[in-house]
């Protein structure tokens, strides 16, 4: 999370002031008047929903909130849910390294193997774009689909899929799978 805060003071998401983001005692209280408030969430989704609300993207929140529906929450114009664990079938690639503080996210077709990865994944795509605020991709594939640089039969392309080895200081890689499903 903390690369997050990061980039969202870089993308100038804090407010005017910057870092470090300050909670305030009065929207603690309020929001979270005991510890089962806190823990209704899994551990990232929880600690985002601390700082969330004091981020802004052209003027509109990017507070955590619910919507409708089991496992359903928006962040400024964006719905996504939370998928469980056994919605995943067996040898998934997201399956195995599921972890329940930072689940898997539903975004429309697009599944991200978690809550972590769906908020790099919005600043980098979504909210880069305010005032001041440039943008340089230095690599972006498509792999495994029909039409993709390199298709599932490459041997390149399990390679592609393992960007835990990228450290902060190499880049910033973001992983997730187009699935079509909604």
């Amino acid at each position: 999370m903390g690369r997050f805060i990061r980039l969202a003071a870089i993308y100038r998401l804090t407010p005017a002031n910057g870092l470090p983001l300050v909670l305030s005692a009065q929207w603690l209280t309020v929001h979270l008047p005991s510890r089962t408030a806190f823990h209704q969430l899994p551990l990232a989704m929880a600690i985002y929903r601390l700082f969330g609300h004091l981020l802004t993207h052209n003027g509109h929140s990017l507070a955590l909130q619910r919507t409708a529906g089991n496992g359903y929450y928006r962040i400024g114009n964006q719905s996504f849910r939370v998928v469980a664990l056994g919605e995943l079938w067996g040898g998934h690639g997201y399956a195995d390294g599921y972890q329940r503080t930072d689940p898997v996210i539903r975004w429309g077709g697009n599944l991200y193997p978690s809550f972590s990865t769906f908020l790099l994944h919005s600043l980098l795509s979504q909210w880069w774009d305010g005032e001041g605020v440039g943008q340089k991709s230095v690599l972006t594939a498509q792999i495994g689909q029909p039409g993709a640089v390199i298709g599932r039969g490459d041997p390149r392309f399990d390679r592609l899929l393992r960007t835990d080895d990228i450290t902060e200081d190499q880049g910033i890689a973001v992983d997730y799978r187009c699935d079509g499903a909604i």
